[in-house]
């Protein structure tokens, strides 16, 4: 039990240790509104749940100084295209927010994990 507790909290200071430091030296990366997401996730195409397909992609969205996203790529593909189509339609509907640093908005990235799974 502590291994597993350990092996989960490693990672999460790590991740907590890293944004300390970027917030340190002024600089913050481009993000997602959450409340936007949750807002609009993406559609679960009604044949691939007939069908049981489940899958996980990341996605990176360009996001300019504005806030604009700019381009959206996908880093690794669920492996299905129409699970991918869809999460890419509902990132398009998303709210983003440029990056900072020292105060001031730039241009940046952010890389958002999708996930289809059936109840």
């Amino acid at each position: 039990m502590r291994l597993a507790v350990r092996a989960l909290l490693i990672p999460a200071l790590l991740c907590t240790v890293a944004f300390a430091a970027s917030a340190q030296d002024g600089r913050l990366g481009a993000a997602v509104d959450i409340a936007s997401k949750n807002r609009s996730p993406p559609i679960y195409p009604p044949a691939e749940y007939r069908a049981g397909i489940e899958g996980e992609l990341l996605i990176e969205v360009h996001v300019d100084a504005q806030g604009q996203r700019t381009a959206t790529t996908i880093v690794h593909s669920s492996g299905s295209d129409v699970l991918d189509q869809s999460a890419l339609r509902a990132s398009a509907t998303w709210t983003y927010i440029a990056g900072t640093e020292n105060g001031q908005p730039v241009a940046g990235t952010v890389r958002i994990p999708v996930v289809f799974k059936l109840p």
